[in-house]
């Protein structure tokens, strides 16, 4: 339902901005917000170069007219680009236009798969477990803050390069240039350890895995050298990842926990204290160190694992 109405917004706001805009194009963006918020909206590209983008989403600035004023919708999407054009920011497009300097802003995203199947329809990525590898270009900075322009098969076929050939670059972008963090969940904790205060490992075995910035951080298990280094530091033979939300991983080393026990916790977690937003997947992984794999942990058929009665023999 929202995608529809998405569909029809991006319609009624290009038709608006063309009228002043011969040729202009309105490519999705995202700007990086403050504490894991993002703003996500349609944003003016003119045939120079630049854009304009709108600190406010598209969608709820015309929701605010639509709903409150009684507006239809083709009047709700005027008054909004109205507005939209009175808090504007401007930034050069002239990155995507060169591969070479697109690849080395080039950076990944994990969503969960069924449940963006009519977004991913319309957008490239790469399958990865029950995920979708997403891929967007960082083409500018407002306040700090990161504003990145997803990458469409428009602009793969004008840079001429495959899905692989992303994956490669956004990959070396992830190792080199952002820090890659894993601690015990105590440390990440403010003000739960004392000064000189080590954490418990034995009663709270538990890791988070995250980026730098610990914005859209579960990108990080992308990382199976850091997992295999980290499965190898605690003398185990696996490492479960439970995929916390879209910002973080937590590694728990098989010293002998119940694998069953954390997909319990992972579901409960997700049903009654995210928010769907920020959910990433109910399935529980597993770093084999002899497959050097990520997989999907599946529970054992116990029905398999009942002892089968020898026949008896005969006398």
């Amino acid at each position: 339902m929202f995608e529809q109405f998405r569909e029809e917004l991006k319609k009624g706001v290009s038709n608006y901005f063309q009228k002043k805009y011969s040729d202009a194009d309105l490519p999705y963006l995202r700007i990086e917000g403050a504490e894991g918020t993002e703003y996500e909206g349609f944003c003016l590209k003119t045939p120079e170069g630049k854009i304009a983008i709108p600190l406010q989403e598209f969608h709820s600035l015309v929701g605010k007219f639509w709903k409150e004023t009684g507006f239809a919708l083709g009047e709700a999407i005027e008054a909004a680009g109205k507005e939209a054009e009175e808090n504007q920011i401007f930034v050069d497009f002239s990155v995507l236009k060169d591969w070479e300097q697109a690849k080395k802003r080039l950076s990944m995203e994990l969503i969960n798969r069924e449940r963006n199947a009519e977004l991913l329809r319309k957008n490239p990525y790469l399958p990865f477990l029950d995920l979708a590898i997403r891929f967007w270009v960082k083409i500018g900075t407002y306040q700090g803050k990161g504003i990145a322009c997803l990458v469409t098969w428009e602009q793969m076929a004008e840079w001429d390069v495959t899905l692989e050939e992303l994956y490669l670059e956004a990959g070396r972008n992830l190792l080199e240039k952002e820090t890659i963090s894993i601690c015990h969940i105590e440390y990440s904790i403010e003000g739960y350890l004392q000064e000189g205060q080590e954490p418990d490992e034995t009663s709270c075995p538990l890791y988070v895995m995250t980026t730098k910035e610990k914005y859209l951080g579960a990108v990080a298990m992308l990382a199976k050298g850091l997992i295999h280094k980290f499965t190898v530091e605690k003398q185990v033979g696996r490492t479960y990842l439970i995929p916390s939300s879209v910002h973080e991983i937590l590694l728990v080393p098989d010293w002998g926990c119940q694998a069953e026990a954390l997909k319990e916790i992972l579901q409960r977690v997700n049903d009654t204290m995210l928010e769907e937003d920020l959910l990433l997947s109910y399935h529980l992984y597993q770093y084999d160190i002899e497959t050097e794999e990520i997989t999907i942990w599946e529970e054992p058929d116990k029905e398999k694992q009942k002892t089968v009665p020898k026949k008896p023999e005969k006398k």
